[in-house]
């Protein structure tokens, strides 16, 4: 009895797992003609500067590029490198301790002015 059951259970999971692909190759199929209808083909153009025989019929020709673009697209690239931003953020960082050690000096030095009963003759902040 027990093994009636298993026979019956597992070949309703054998139908199930075959609807299941049956099902996926139908969508698929669907997609295809889906992607067929809404893309434009962009025709492929032969580079005339290539060699009949070599593989690069149908690649771009190069652009050919000024130095100084090439410059300016390299400088571009590399200030876009991690490790630059990082550099420059710690430039930055840098600059703005200095900046507020100085005002803490200038600050301190007003203060113990103050408690000195002196008049301050510093720049004004």
């Amino acid at each position: 009895m027990h093994k009636l059951s298993f026979i019956s259970k597992s070949k309703e999971r054998v139908k199930k797992v075959k609807l299941a692909a049956e099902e996926r190759q139908i969508q698929e199929h669907y997609e295809k003609e889906r992607l067929k209808m809404f893309q434009e083909e962009k025709p492929k153009h032969a580079n005339p500067h290539a060699h009949p025989l070599s593989d690069q019929l149908h690649s771009p020709k190069r652009r050919v590029m000024s130095r100084k673009e090439m410059k300016a697209q390299t400088e571009r690239i590399y200030s876009n490198l991690p490790e630059v931003k990082k550099k420059i953020e710690g430039q930055k960082r840098t600059q703005a301790n200095q900046t507020n050690r100085l005002r803490a000096q200038l600050y301190k030095k007003k203060l113990m002015e103050r408690l000195k009963g002196k008049q301050w003759t510093g720049p004004s902040i």
